[in-house]
């Protein structure tokens, strides 16, 4: 979690004991959101985290709350860390499989003054069925991350009798063996080897992100996320993904 240096707070003494302020007078105020589908690699449930970087380290009233799917987040309000700066705010939460059921995720942020409104694309289920499927060993394929956000790094693994191995990741440079190039912008372009005859599946992990300003601004492109309230929103998306294995003779 970021720190803040506690010589900007601005604060005029550690023993003056912020109240809580309304949405309408938190100021400028970043929102940092990370969201997960279910992990079957490291057998992990959904999770959703907000984090609030507010202005001066400011606790949101008693009264706010974060909104996801009608459900009310418990929030961790900012504070001052023993070695200085801020900690911001948080609310986190794990999720039953299957809980991103609607194609535009929206996350709410609510007060008696204003409602501020964070919404993203990319994790509803059908998004993750990537366009070239099944892959064919020795043959270049393009995989698509649907409705989904620029990638940043992506990584495969297949299954041994034994474990699951990494096979490669997307942001590696190792030279002319790694069969991937880079991401560009939700899609990875790659051609595997012909390895084993054993792999039917291989599994995708994948990390995207937006950043928005804010102003109900929209990322860039056909898909994307709005953040109408704060002064900026980083949505960051994790999913993971089994892709079928066509081999050739």
């Amino acid at each position: 979690m970021r720190l803040v240096p506690y010589a900007a707070l601005g604060l005029a003494s550690a023993a003056c004991v912020d109240p809580g302020r309304p949405l309408t007078q938190l100021g400028a105020t970043g929102i940092y959101v990370y969201a997960s589908d279910t992990d079957p690699l490291d057998q992990l449930p959904p999770r959703l985290e907000v984090d609030l970087d507010t202005p001066d380290c400011a606790p949101l009233a008693s009264d706010a709350r974060i909104v996801f799917h009608g459900m009310a987040l418990p929030i961790t309000q900012p504070s001052i860390a023993d070695g200085g700066g801020c900690v911001m705010g948080q609310a986190t939460t794990t999720l039953t499989p299957g809980a991103f059921t609607d194609t535009t995720q929206t996350i709410e942020i609510v007060d008696p003054s204003a409602t501020w409104t964070i919404a993203f694309d990319g994790l509803y289920d059908p998004d993750l069925v990537f366009t070239t499927a099944p892959l064919v060993m020795t043959e270049p394929a393009t995989i698509t991350w649907q409705h989904g956000p620029p990638i940043e790094n992506a990584c495969f693994y297949y299954d041994d009798p034994d474990t699951t191995d990494l096979l490669a990741c997307a942001d590696d440079d190792d030279g002319p063996d790694n069969p991937f190039a880079k991401p560009i912008g939700n899609t990875i372009q790659l051609s595997f080897p012909l390895f084993t005859p054993d792999v039917t599946t291989l599994q995708l992990s994948a990390v995207g992100a937006y950043a928005v300003g804010g102003a109900s601004a929209r990322s860039s492109g056909s898909t994307g996320a709005t953040c109408d309230g704060p002064a900026s929103c980083s949505i960051e998306l994790t999913v993971t993904h089994d892709i079928p294995v066509a081999l050739v003779p």
